[in-house]
């Protein structure tokens, strides 16, 4: 009987083989037809090898009859079904026995301790444990070898005492499955190889081929063995020759060693087949992801337009991940038909429903709230229609999932635990933190007295946006009704069970039975519960099972937008999939270190040493460093698939960092090879005429090189290609944008450098000079116009994330609820009718005595200001209530310290002694350096009269108090202004006035707990100096970003801590030199000598005295 090793060099050079040893028995079954009783039998190692010989035999041969393909799995699959009587004709799914055989692996491992101690904190850390325990099975592993196995390991240790704990795993697994009667494909191999030794195969080959091959282990190998003994067979094993010299093999053909001396010795005759012409090599360098996209699309465009066949063409890497959302996108862009046969692609909305269901149920209350509402198909919601209350069923809108977040339900759990009352106003609604606009005049739904006073200065509002309190109760009531049915789920339970909660927890997700992702899901379903009916498994076991089952069908497969699953149009493949595959032309990508060749590491459970050790039962285990000779085998036999071979590489990658070119690039001389370098997506110059581009690209090279005339028809096409309504109008807005900005006056400040516009031209900023501004603001503006412009006028605020950090106490936070509480004790002397607000109504009133409650009241009241706050902030974090108050009693202690002292110096006759009030709000006036009078309000936290001395304190909670000389410095600077307000805000009838700081952290020193401003005082005066440069600065409209200190040389101080810095450009060095260079500069237009006078207010020296 023939039996033949054939080594071919290369991929073309093997399949160009086997189509001429075909052509002989082609020609003998069309002499003689009774020969296709014995069809030729050619075995491949994968289903994309039998397509793609399926293919090339009709396109050499056309329509032909007794030429098979099939896989070494699915011929065995037809041994055991002709011994068993069943139909011949198997299918290539895995049995159940392969599931079964994962589910008992990850069941055994879990119940060892050093298996679970190593993985039980890992994602997917029993995935591991599977594999080892599935290379032991491959290998040939019986339970009987366990003990053999065991005692070739040596000493002790973490290493060795998991081994031992996989070896006990897989004998309960080979037993469990024994019991079962489940096969693994290692014994379905076994039990093929024994019946084809036997002659009870039911085939009869007139020739058998085995192609495609470059390893084979363990049973499998000896079942393809026992099927050379048994036919007149040819194995066509090929050892590439290396890429950069053809005059011999590339030494990766190492790899291969083992599968040529399992045949060689049986093989009657081996021969060497002279190789196909050497490749001709194109080597093309890009700049990234995306560039390297862009050249391949633009080269097979070409290939394309010539009339090359889209099949023949395939693009290759190591591995797909990283790269098949470029191709996708630029494929698509430049109308090039593709597939990606076994590769999913980009996920749609169904498959996003899908999978944010199944990590809701593996983290359980633990998932992120948005996810979970990614899962959530709808709810049902109240609405008025036509006069009535109806039942609208809905998906969960933006404005929800933000006011989730901003509550404070950051996950599941926490969103079921939301108190909804808590959190809604008056009107029954719950605020956003995000606002409709500016809007002038009063709003009609304002929060309260202080907000209403706060507008009614400004001139304007800026309402928020809001969502109903039932909207909130039905998602809570949803996310509760969601963690219950988790909650209730067995832990071990029949399929059946399994799948019933299963769908219960869809419908209580609102999904119905015509819902896309419901059909994709359905039929699986039905399956899996066919499959396993008999099994009872663990809740986790199910989910894992539920996981395997889905995630695989729930992604469309990869291809052009719009077309249909098939493998037509240009292949996209990774290495494995390619394997001994021909084209007409490849591309293979990615040729970058770490990515081609990839890294190997050894197996963390079960390393190379102890393989090798065990090498000698289990001739056939793997050993992990292999894959390196591996990686060279897979790039010479790609190399050798096609007569035209791209290969590309990144200089950058996505974000910019440099990468390094493969190794195997590098040992082909590239330094003296022509390389090409493939143009950049955005070009920054005029790009050659001939070059392919896109709407989008078009547009892009109209704003570069052209102007707004030619600029406006392409960007309105490319948004119109992009889908975007309202296209023209958007296309209209963005070039009148780029006219503004090339008009504008170089010298002159941009808008997001802070020029806004003259005071005259923005009617819903208030005027200083008619609406006086609270000293807050001109401290702000001093501070960094940018920011106050940003959250004081236009009310921007950043979206709170309860995920973002961890809990905290913040300093904002803490400050409000010392205030509120100091000025709650304060306010208790007064009725809510005769409580003064304004500080002249205040100083015309009678002081009154501050009654400080018990130890017990205080804190009760602490708490319950500290419930109001945290609940308006949307913070519920477990225990955060509990801290802030333990936090906030020793500052409002020490109040009660300093002003009981206080009071104890007069004695209870002296009836002028007392609280005027709390947080009562005045205006001070000032003239400036010009002659004009500006006005200016604050707001007192609390005013008292000592006889004939009125003290007006402002607190302060921070750590950091001022001395002396620092508080004239800021002072100067127009830092610390409110003191200085403070007492030109009283009436002239009050001669002996003093403004405090009052620093309350119990950790400042007691010789710097206040710091004292008199009226009479130098210092006083000093606040003047700041007005005129933030009015000036405010009429011009200069809000210019401090991205630096006064020097120009270090960063603002505010910018690390500034709450809108994602709207600042203060992470842009081009921007701090350019605002460096107009505040030093000497221009003198209106606006840049408006912005020098307030960036000069921060330069200022002290003056003045204070004193403690």
């Amino acid at each position: 009987m023939k039996r033949t090793l054939e080594i071919v060099r290369g991929a073309r050079a093997g399949e160009a083989r086997l189509l001429a040893s075909l052509e002989g028995h082609r020609n003998a079954m069309q002499d003689d037809p009774r020969k296709l009783g014995r069809p030729v039998r050619i075995i491949v190692p994968s289903g994309a090898l039998r397509k793609h010989l399926n293919a090339r035999v009709v396109a050499h041969f056309g329509a032909c009859a007794g030429i098979e393909v099939r896989t070494l799995f699915a011929t065995a699959l037809e041994v055991l079904a002709f011994a068993r009587g069943e139909d011949p004709d198997a299918n290539e799914a895995a049995p159940n026995g392969q599931v079964l055989f994962e589910i008992f692996a990850r069941r055994e491992a879990r119940n060892e301790p050093s298996l679970r101690e190593a993985l039980d904190g890992l994602e997917a850390g029993y995935r591991a444990a599977v594999e080892t325990i599935r290379d032991l099975f491959d290998a040939g592993f019986e339970p009987a070898h366990a003990e053999a196995l065991s005692e070739r390991l040596d000493g002790g240790g973490a290493v060795i005492e998991r081994a031992r704990a996989l070896l006990a795993v897989a004998a309960c697994v080979g037993d469990q499955l024994e019991e079962r009667r489940a096969e693994l494909p290692a014994r379905f191999f076994a039990e093929a190889k024994r019946l084809t030794e036997r002659g009870s195969h039911g085939q009869a080959f007139s020739a058998l081929f085995i192609h495609g091959f470059a390893d084979v282990t363990g049973r499998a190998g000896d079942f393809l063995e026992a099927l050379f003994r048994r036919f007149p067979s040819t194995v066509i094993l090929d050892e590439s020759l290396d890429p950069c010299d053809p005059s011999r093999p590339d030494a990766g053909s190492i790899f291969s060693e083992r599968l040529r001396q399992r045949f060689e010795g049986q093989a009657k005759e081996v021969s060497t087949i002279a190789p196909e012409p050497a490749a001709q090599l194109t080597f093309v360098r890009t700049s990234g992801p995306e560039a390297e996209a862009r050249a391949v699309a633009e080269r097979i465009r070409t290939l394309l337009n010539e009339g090359v066949q889209p099949e023949s063409i395939a693009v290759c890497a190591r591995e797909l991940t990283s790269h098949k959302s470029e191709l996708r996108s630029q494929f698509g862009a430049l109308g090039i038909p593709f597939s990606a046969p076994g590769t999913a692609g980009l996920v749609d909305g169904p498959a996003r429903a899908i999978l944010a269901l199944l990590e809701s149920m593996h983290n359980g209350g633990r998932v992120n709230a948005q996810r979970w509402l990614d899962a959530c198909a709808r709810f049902v919601f109240e609405r008025t229609l036509d006069g009535e209350r109806k039942r609208v069923p809905r998906r969960p809108s933006p404005d929800l999932r933000l006011a989730l977040r901003a509550a404070g339900g950051g996950r599941l759990q926490d969103v079921a635990r939301l108190n909804v009352p808590a959190l809604v106003d008056f009107h029954g609604t719950y605020r956003l933190p995000t606002r409709t606009g500016l809007h002038s005049g009063s709003d009609p739904r304002t929060d309260g007295p202080k907000e209403e006073q706060a507008r009614r200065i400004s001139g304007t509002y800026a309402p928020y946006r809001r969502v109903h309190g039932d909207d909130l109760k039905v998602v809570v009531a949803g996310a509760g009704r969601m963690l219950g049915k988790l909650h209730a789920w067995p832990e071990r339970a029949g399929i059946r069970d399994h799948l019933k909660r299963f769908e219960d927890l869809r419908r209580c997700l609102g999904w119905r039975s015509n819902d896309p992702a419901e059909e994709r899901i359905q039929g699986a379903l039905e399956e899996l519960g066919l499959a396993f009916a008999a099994e009872t498994l663990e809740r986790v076991e199910f989910l894992w099972l539920l996981e395997r089952t889905l995630i695989p069908i729930v992604r469309p497969a990869l291809q052009r937008e719009g077309e249909r699953a098939t493998e037509s149009g240009v292949q996209i493949l990774d290495a494995m999939a390619a394997r001994a595959r021909t084209f007409e032309h490849l591309f293979l990508i990615g040729l970058n270190r770490d990515s081609f060749p990839r890294v190997v590491a050894e197996d963390p459970l079960l390393p190379d040493a102890l393989r090798a050790a065990w090498s000698e039962l289990l001739p056939d285990i793997p050993i992990k460093a292999r894959g390196r000779e591996e990686e060279r085998y897979l790039f010479a036999q790609l190399v050798s698939s096609s007569p035209n071979v791209t290969l590309s590489w990144q200089t950058n990658d996505a974000e910019g960092k440099a990468r390094v070119i493969s190794p195997l690039i590098e040992r082909l001389g590239i330094e003296n090879r022509a390389v090409e370098e493939a143009q950049p997506l955005i070009p920054s110059r005029v790009v050659f005429e001939d070059r392919v581009h896109t709407a989008q690209e078009h547009a892009v090279l109209a704003g570069l090189i052209g102007g707004p005339r030619t600029l406006l028809p392409r960007l309105q096409l490319a948004l119109e290609e992009a889908g975007l309504s309202q296209a023209a109008r958007t296309a209209d807005a963005r070039v009148r944008a780029l006219r503004a900005y090339e008009d504008k006056d170089p010298k002159s400040l941009l808008p997001w450098l802070g020029w806004l516009g003259p005071q005259d031209t923005a009617p819903t900023r208030p005027d200083p000079l008619r609406e006086p501004l609270f000293i807050t603001h001109i401290e702000h503006a001093v501070d960094c116009t940018w920011r106050l412009a940003l959250s004081k006028i236009l009310r921007l605020e950043e979206a709170p994330d309860p995920l973002e950090r961890l809990p905290s106490i913040e300093p904002r936070t803490l400050g409000s609820l010392v205030h509120e509480v100091l000025e709650r004790i304060a306010a208790a002397s007064w009725d809510e009718e005769t409580r003064p607000q304004d500080l002249e109504l205040a100083l015309a009133g009678e002081p009154r005595p501050t009654r400080w409650p018990s130890l017990k009241a205080l804190e009760h009241l602490t708490d319950e200001v500290a419930r109001e706050l945290l609940d308006q902030k949307g913070s519920h974090e477990p225990g955060l209530r509990r801290l802030i108050c333990h936090v906030a009693l020793p500052f409002i202690e020490r109040a009660r310290s300093l002003f009981s002292e206080e009071a104890s110096h007069h004695t209870s006759e002296e009836k002028t002694s007392g609280c005027l009030g709390v947080e009562l709000s005045g205006v001070a006036e000032a003239q400036l350096s010009d002659g004009q009078r500006m006005r200016v309000r604050f707001i007192a936290d609390r005013v008292d009269r000592l006889g004939d001395l009125l003290i007006l304190s402002d607190f302060k909670t921070g750590k950091q108090a001022v001395s002396e000389s620092e508080f004239l410095k800021k002072l100067s600077q127009g830092k610390i202004l409110q003191p200085s307000a403070y007492v030109h805000g009283t009436t002239s009838a009050e001669k002996k006035v003093r403004a405090r700081l009052l620093y309350l952290n119990p950790e400042v020193d007691e010789d710097r707990r206040s710091v004292l401003i008199e009226k009479e005082s130098p210092a006083a005066e000093t606040w003047i100096h700041a007005l005129k440069p933030v009015r000036d600065a405010w009429h011009a409209g200069v809000f210019f970003p401090r991205l630096t200190d006064p020097t120009g040389e270090r960063v603002h101080d505010s910018c690390r801590m500034c709450d809108v810095s994602a709207a600042c450009l203060h992470g842009d060095s081009s921007a701090r030199a350019k605002l460096v260079e107009m505040a030093h500069g000497d221009d003198a237009t209106v606006e840049l000598t408006a912005m020098r006078g307030l960036w000069e207010v921060a330069r200022a020296k002290k003056k003045g005295e204070a004193r403690r």
